[in-house]
């Protein structure tokens, strides 16, 4: 796809979240046509092999491909050891967060947590020590002023 705004072509996965990642614009979705395409990525220990057909995959993962199509809402499917599913996960990281979110969602997993805030007693106790930090120091130079 395409984006009017800005010129730029963006893959299916940028083009998913509904906005540009480039400039920002809305997205409008193609009219009329529809382009359907054939590709498998399989992550495991070995690293990841993108295959254009079926004939290319090798029998045993073959299998689990076909059973999983058998699905009626088969539409991505990933299958992945949990070396390729570390993988997958680092890759959506890289994603903005709309989009991180979604895909998530539909591999069944929880969102990253956002990094928490320190609590305020961190900041109190900060403040404290700063405090007491000067007054030692303000000490030190009294005491050495009037030795």
């Amino acid at each position: 796809m395409k984006c009017r705004n800005c010129g730029r072509n963006l893959t299916s996965a940028e083009a998913a979240g509904g906005r540009c990642p480039h400039c920002g614009r809305a997205l409008e979705p193609a009219s009329g046509s529809v382009l359907k395409t054939l590709s498998v990525r399989v992550a495991s220990a070995e690293g990841d092999r993108v295959y254009h057909s079926l004939d290319e995959i090798p029998p045993e993962t073959r299998q689990k491909l076909r059973q999983a199509l058998n699905s009626p809402e088969a539409e991505t499917i990933i299958i992945a050891d949990e070396q390729g599913r570390e993988r997958i996960f680092q890759a959506i990281r890289g994603l903005p967060p709309p989009l991180q979110k979604k895909l998530m969602a539909v591999l069944g997993a929880a969102p990253s947590p956002p990094p928490s805030r320190p609590s305020r007693n961190v900041h109190i106790l900060r403040i404290a020590l700063a405090a007491a930090a000067g007054a030692s120091v303000a000490l030190l130079l009294l005491w050495m002023w009037f030795r």
